[in-house]
């Protein structure tokens, strides 16, 4: 009954032109992210500024940085615990 309504050549024709759509707006939508990537397009918003990068402060950077070196040796002078598999 409803084996009688379908045509597989009309029906291969409407997946091929959706394929061929799709790849066509996909298409666009690449080549338009690929546009709006480029770097001279990063340092510029849309009114025209452009962005300040902000610096690092260093010293923040070296203090946080040796906490974790502290906490990494703390961590490596704990005493070790050998763990027994409970499923044995």
């Amino acid at each position: 009954m409803f084996y009688g309504k379908i045509n597989p050549k009309r029906e291969w024709c409407i997946f091929l032109i959706l394929f061929a759509i799709c790849a066509i707006v996909l298409g666009y939508i690449s080549f338009s992210l690929y546009e709006n990537m480029q770097p001279d397009n990063i340092s510029a918003d849309e009114n025209g500024k452009t962005f300040v990068p902000e610096k690092v402060n260093l010293t923040n950077l070296d203090n946080t940085v040796l906490n974790y070196e502290g906490l990494s040796d703390k961590f490596m002078k704990l005493k070790k615990i050998k763990l027994v598999d409970p499923s044995l």
